[in-house]
């Protein structure tokens, strides 16, 4: 449940480098395939022929789907944290899921604000999860129904084309070993009848099972997989200049390269020639969690940065 400002470390980090970055902020949709129709029309309001998508957590869920319905539109992946089914979640969530969109605002924000996990992690894992949790309340009612919508209802990731080598995998450090596909976004029924979310580990692990990252890596395996140092959903947050130096290796390997402000494709990846130095970026307000961010490799018209 978090808002396009989640990768404002990114976004300023790779712009100042020449790199054109959006970090795309979506409304409530009832389905993947909804969300796929509406980050297609984004792009195009963009300008944008094709992309390098960076997604986390629900957004790195989403961003497959993507990748499957239209693949002449992604040029590369980084998923952060993701999963490629939410059949556990929608098993544990059973008919509770039917009861997201008509929970009340305050209650929806405050079952997320309870399930954040208060001790025993790292300090930049705790800022991380305060930072995400302060922006909860700019998300509207509708907005976060739809997010535990998405995440509680049973759909998986179908074959993706896209050449895995052009695929990373970014982990977490953590010990999650829970076979329950609990996650932020999945309900239970608490005491007396109230409708909660569960909890982290208490050591600040994420909140995908382990089951669903080894799913992930037997999806993808001749994708890169890279082990952060840091712990907890937002290591963009916790450890942003470790999450900067991972995409930049991705991107490079994809054959995209700044220089001079400007992005250079490798011999490998034609594309039409590159576009004037970009302008500065504007440092996006700080908001929350799993939104996706979009890195370009092809130049387009208007601004150079946007955040949604």
């Amino acid at each position: 449940s978090g808002t396009a400002a989640a990768f404002f470390y990114q976004v300023e980090a790779l712009a100042a480098k020449g790199y054109r970055v959006f970090s795309a902020q979506y409304p409530a949709y009832d389905s993947p395939e909804d969300w796929c129709k509406g980050f297609d029309h984004f792009l195009d309001a963009m300008k944008c022929r094709s992309a390098h998508l960076f997604g986390a957590g629900l957004g790195g869920f989403l961003v497959q789907h993507f990748a499957v319905r239209y693949p002449h539109r992604v040029r590369s992946l980084l998923l952060c944290n993701a999963y490629a089914t939410t059949n556990p979640f929608a098993e544990q969530a059973g008919s509770l899921a039917s009861m997201v969109h008509i929970t009340p605002t305050p209650l929806l924000r405050k079952v997320i604000l309870d399930s954040f996990p208060q001790g025993g992690m790292e300090l930049a894992a705790k800022q991380a999860i305060d930072f995400v949790a302060s922006q909860v309340g700019s998300l509207c009612g509708n907005d976060l129904a739809s997010r535990g919508s998405l995440n509680c209802t049973a759909s998986s990731v179908g074959a993706v084309s896209l050449d895995q080598a052009r695929i990373t995998l970014l982990e977490s450090n953590g010990d999650d070993h829970s076979e329950s596909g609990f996650s932020l976004s999945t309900p239970f029924m608490g005491p007396r009848g109230r409708l909660r979310y569960p909890r982290q580990g208490s050591r600040g692990d994420t909140m995908v099972p382990d089951g669903l990252r080894r799913q992930l890596r037997q999806l993808y395996p001749g994708a890169r997989v890279a082990q952060l140092k840091a712990s907890g959903d937002f290591p963009y947050l916790s450890s942003p200049d470790e999450v900067t130096l991972f995409v930049e290796v991705h991107m490079r390997a994809a054959g995209v390269f700044p220089e001079g402000g400007r992005e250079v494709p490798s011999p490998q990846c034609p594309s039409p020639p590159p576009a004037p130095t970009p302008a500065p970026a504007t440092a996006a307000p700080p908001p929350p969690a799993p939104a996706a961010a979009v890195w370009r490799d092809e130049p387009r018209e208007g601004a150079t940065t946007a955040a949604a």
